[in-house]
């Protein structure tokens, strides 16, 4: 019983901080996204998944775990390249390359309450020539079932050489 509350506890406080982060800054114009500003880290959030995350190294090329989990009271559905990877440059946020291979159709993220842990979703960031740590925007782009709205979340990351 002490163990599930401690992870019940872990994860609470993961959510809370990742949300805290990624919320205080804007989407700072990424190519290609047009969500509404109060739309984002609102109806769902991500964040390196508490278990499987303990395996991510942030290198250039190497799998990252990441957790999807439903803050509204609806499903989120999710279309066909519903992930955008971005890294920072001189010039702004420029989309990167995702080497795993995205599924090709609609995905569907329940609510808590259906499903409390969430749904984990792999990616695999790809910068050729990578020589220093870069900062990585992982966006995720859906739509909330019930108010038809489209929605987003984001999270940050240095990616590695």
């Amino acid at each position: 019983m002490k163990t599930q509350c401690k992870t019940i506890f872990l994860l609470l406080f993961m959510i809370l901080v990742v949300q805290g982060c990624s919320s205080s800054s804007s989407k700072d114009d990424l190519p290609g996204i047009d969500i509404n500003i109060d739309k984002i880290n609102t109806d769902f959030i991500i964040f390196e998944d508490p278990i499987g995350g303990s395996a991510n190294s942030h290198r250039n090329n190497e799998f990252l775990i990441i957790r999807v989990k439903n803050l509204s009271d609806s499903q989120i559905e999710f279309s066909p390249g519903y992930i955008k990877l971005f890294a920072k440059t001189n010039d702004g946020w420029v989309e990167i390359e995702d080497l795993l291979t995205q599924p090709k159709v609609d995905e569907w993220l329940p609510t808590t309450g259906e499903f409390p842990p969430g749904m984990d979703v792999t990616v695999i960031p790809w910068i050729p020539d990578i020589e220093e740590p870069t900062p990585v925007r992982i966006f995720f782009i859906g739509q909330n079932v019930g108010t038809g709205e489209k929605v987003g979340a984001y999270m940050d990351i240095e990616l590695l050489p």
